[in-house]
């Protein structure tokens, strides 16, 4: 027996769908742009990693100053041990417009729909095309 989705399941579907589509493409984009570890400054990134966590801001979700190329040891000490180290690491590599920006929209929130994800992966499909 087949179950029948409704109008909303398909459209929650649908938005899981485009957020997974959007996520990679900025995980693709923060390696292409940061393709030395930030974190020790010595290995090939791996990983795209929000500095500013997804669930704090949903704002800098798919913001580029957000995110942080990582190697697969830094990005599972940060998850892992929260390690000020490559953080440390990470805030003496940029400057200080970066972290104004950061300050800026830290605490920023937009509202999240399809069209929030559509645009999103039109937007870093051209970045990446770049």
């Amino acid at each position: 027996m087949t179950k029948i989705k409704t109008a909303t399941q398909k459209y929650w579907a649908k938005l899981k769908r485009k957020r997974k589509e959007a996520d990679k493409l900025w995980q693709e984009l923060i390696v292409k742009f940061h393709p030395i570890c930030e974190g020790c400054l010595k290995q090939k990134s791996v990983v795209g990693h929000h500095f500013i966590r997804k669930s704090d801001s949903n704002f800098l979700r798919y913001s580029v100053n957000n995110g942080i190329g990582l190697c697969a040891k830094c990005h599972y000490r940060l998850h892992t041990q929260s390690d000020g180290e490559v953080y440390a690491n990470i805030v003496m590599g940029r400057n200080n417009k970066w972290l104004e920006y950061i300050k800026k929209y830290r605490t920023q929130s937009t509202k999240t729909n399809l069209a929030f994800y559509e645009t999103h992966i039109k937007l870093l499909t051209q970045a990446l095309n770049e």
